[in-house]
């Protein structure tokens, strides 16, 4: 809910002020200031913040959403090959990082 309210905030704030082409700046911005602040409270990523956990989560599904409006209909026009290859090397990585699960908790 925190992170809501944050970007209801913030997307008010950017319209008001005339900033809309700045919008993932300010976006990013928000990314970077929840996860200082996650990492001067606990001196770490792994503590039970789940708003300052939650905001960078938020506005980074907000980025992706971005990028893929804005370069959605020239990556139709990629060749098919190029989907297959990504998706095994999307595969591989995930298999990587299972095997690999242990170490990569922390």
């Amino acid at each position: 809910m925190m992170a809501y309210l944050v970007f209801g905030s913030l997307v008010v704030y950017i319209h008001r002020s005339n900033q809309v082409r700045s919008r993932n700046a300010w976006y990013g911005l928000m990314i970077i200031v929840s996860l200082t602040e996650l990492w001067s409270v606990s001196n770490s990523f792994q503590i039970n913040y789940g708003f300052l956990r939650g905001i960078p989560g938020f506005f980074t599904g907000v980025l992706c959403y971005n990028l893929f409006s804005n370069t959605h209909m020239r990556v139709r026009e990629w060749s098919p090959v190029l989907f297959s290859i990504t998706e095994i090397v999307s595969l591989n990585l995930i298999a990587l990082c299972i095997y690999n699960g242990e170490i990569m908790k922390p």
